[in-house]
């Protein structure tokens, strides 16, 4: 916890060079920050079913509209498939 507190920054690009899944610790929430490959592509691709946005997250829709960020389920799988192309 006082790794993360002392320097966010500093934590964040730490863990993005460890790969692995590795927790935040925030007030009221424990994000995971994802840094490795094949999990990753298992969580966005093989399961993401399994895997929903949470309140604060879908609330941005808001400011960010119904985009990819914000979405879920056939909706989602919807706007992923029209921005695939510029993700190639």
């Amino acid at each position: 916890i006082a790794r993360f507190w002392a320097t966010p920054e500093a934590f964040i690009r730490a863990v993005a060079g460890e790969p692995g899944i590795h927790q935040v610790p925030l007030p009221r929430t424990a994000p995971f920050i994802v840094s490795d490959p094949p999990l990753i592509d298992e969580i966005l691709v093989g399961r993401s079913k399994h895997f929903i946005k949470d309140a604060m997250t879908r609330a941005l829709s808001s400011i960010v509209g119904d985009g990819l960020l914000v979405s879920d389920g056939e909706f989602w799988r919807r706007q992923r498939r029209l921005a695939q192309p510029a993700f190639h």
